[in-house]
């Protein structure tokens, strides 16, 4: 179980899962039609929210070794002390640079402290 001195490691920043022109306000100020969750969700199991003594819509801190960001929480069958985060809210927590040597993909993975606010 996560506890809050523990840290989680960010399976990876979640793209916005449109194809095309984007229906006005979708992802940006209304909850996304697939999760329900806002731009600012990080996503986490049921189990991790339970040891952290956070309920659904809770605020937290996300803080990598690059940076923080505030995020609200969004339960979901994920597997325990993993978390995912929406692509770019996220990006302050990836380590700019570090990107796959073949397709120059950015390395969307970071361990990863939450706390409560």
């Amino acid at each position: 179980m996560v506890r809050q001195t523990e840290r989680v490691r960010i399976l990876g920043l979640r793209p916005d899962l449109w194809v095309g022109p984007r229906p006005f306000g979708v992802g940006l100020t209304k909850p996304h039609p697939l999760t329900g969750a806002a731009r600012d969700a990080i996503f986490m199991s049921s189990e991790d929210a339970a040891s952290l003594g956070v309920d659904e819509g809770d605020a937290v801190n996300v803080r990598s070794e690059t940076g923080e960001v505030r995020a609200r929480v969004h339960i979901m069958a994920i597997r325990p002390r993993n978390v995912q985060t929406f692509f770019p809210e996220a990006n302050a927590l990836i380590a700019a640079g570090r990107r796959d040597p073949i397709g120059l993909v950015p390395d969307y993975n970071a361990v990863v402290t939450i706390t409560r606010v």
